[in-house]
């Protein structure tokens, strides 16, 4: 039955109506319609309903599956990109030593804490020599982990639909992430990370709705 529901309402209802168009027309007295007209409704009906029992069993049925194994496949890597702000902002708070809220919180409040944490302070993250990486250092780590999840899903292309295409694009392309790689090769002046502030909220946002698609949309069967 939801490989049926599944199919565009369009397309089921035109079913709905060529059998009902194929009643009527073994119903003539019930009916009355030129013999030559019913000839050619009954044709046409049974024209469209041949053609939909081929489409769902050989085309439809299989996309589905092809897009569950997928679905499977995608949707973890998909929620990991979008989670990768959630250790980013405990990290965050707990080095401007503010309490960590359960969700999202406002723009004042990340710039509240950003502006209480110089950029080439050490951050938790240690890099490949033991050392304690700065905060510009741990953004881009987490800037290459969300690509790397980004970069498994887009190689599914062909199986995606445009809306999470867009979604996906968006977050990869978000202008936290562009900032970030105009400032790979430099190092920070700024006192404080307030000036990522805005930037980072924003693509937290974009990593939320982003969430959201993919748990109400992509289900996992």
């Amino acid at each position: 039955m939801r490989y049926i529901l599944s199919i565009d309402k369009t397309i089921n209802v035109l079913l709905i109506l060529s059998v009902v168009g194929i009643g009527i027309t073994l119903e003539p007295e019930l009916f009355k319609i030129r013999s030559d007209w019913r000839e050619v409704l009954q044709r046409l009906c049974l024209s469209y309903v041949s053609s939909y029992i081929f489409f769902f069993v050989v085309v439809h049925v299989k996309k589905e599956k092809d897009k569950e194994n997928i679905n499977s496949f995608i949707v973890p890597k998909i929620l990991a990109a979008c989670s990768q702000w959630k250790p980013q902002l405990r990290d965050i708070c707990n080095a401007a030593s503010v309490v960590i809220p359960e969700e999202l919180p406002d723009r004042e409040f990340i710039t509240n804490a950003f502006l209480k944490i110089n950029p080439n302070a050490c951050s938790p993250l240690r890099n490949k020599q033991g050392d304690y990486a700065n905060w510009q250092e741990y953004f881009w780590y987490h800037k290459t982990r969300v690509d790397g999840f980004i970069c498994v899903v887009t190689d599914k292309m062909p199986f995606l639909d445009s809306k999470l295409v867009k979604l996906l694009s968006e977050l990869s392309e978000c202008e936290h992430f562009q900032y970030l790689e105009l400032l790979e090769t430099s190092v920070s002046n700024n006192k404080n990370l307030s000036f990522l502030a805005d930037r980072f909220h924003a693509y937290c946002l974009k990593s939320q709705e982003l969430e959201t698609y993919a748990n109400n949309k992509l289900h996992i069967k």
